[in-house]
């Protein structure tokens, strides 16, 4: 995998990149004039830009959308596709999911998910991974083999999530760093499942809801 340089962004991002204040530390890289900073986790690759502006009016749903899908062209670097996920007509927030292969990427960082936010001066909110796969390499050796949908929605009951709280569920990728390299990723196939608005892992939803029956305790 590889990342685009941070100034591609900056220059994406700000209008005039001569009057940037570097203020960055340990953690993040982060760049910001008198209305707008940039921030870039330096070892997840997630990107968060917010723009202040007094003069922003709010949009419709369709001008959300069509005006994020204009502003994602000029962004985005993955190679492969990035579809419309959704609307949340309460914050104002266009999501898109990254693809590779027909299948969703998602994950504990999600760094499949790109969200926006846009107003009458432009974008104002964005959440983007920097990281892109540059090279897939298949393992044609490793077989993985899931368990059916209905197994799982036993394992959720089990575990004291009812199929009544279950939004949806769908088999996609989770990405998965390397320890040894930053330059390489694994994508390995999982089930998720959507639970309060977010997606995660089937396990990771059990082991949520199991810690939080503990700390309940």
């Amino acid at each position: 995998m590889k990342k685009q340089p941070n100034s591609f962004f900056s220059g994406q991002l700000f209008e005039d990149t001569t009057e940037l204040r570097d203020d960055s530390n340990d953690v993040f890289t982060i760049y910001s004039d008198n209305i707008s900073e940039l921030r870039i986790h330096k070892e997840t690759g997630i990107l968060y830009y917010y723009r202040n502006s007094v003069e922003q009016d709010d949009l419709t749903a369709f001008q959300q959308i069509r005006d994020s899908f204009h502003t994602l062209k000029f962004i985005d670097t993955w190679t492969q596709a990035s579809h419309f996920e959704g609307y949340d007509k309460e914050n104002g927030q266009v999501t898109y999911r990254r693809y590779l292969n027909g299948m969703p990427i998602s994950g504990a960082l999600d760094r499949g998910l790109i969200r926006m936010e846009m107003k009458n001066s432009g974008l104002v909110d964005l959440y983007y991974p920097t990281e892109i796969i540059q090279t897939p390499l298949e393992d044609r050796e490793q077989q993985i083999v899931l368990p059916d949908a209905q197994e799982l929605i036993v394992q959720l009951n089990g575990a004291g999530i009812p199929y009544s709280a279950i939004e949806d569920m769908g088999l996609g990728y989770e990405w998965i760093s390397n320890d040894e390299s930053t330059r390489v990723a694994s994508l390995v196939p999982r089930w998720f499942v959507k639970l309060d608005g977010t997606w995660s892992t089937v396990d990771d939803a059990i082991d949520a809801r199991q810690r939080g029956d503990a700390d309940g305790l």
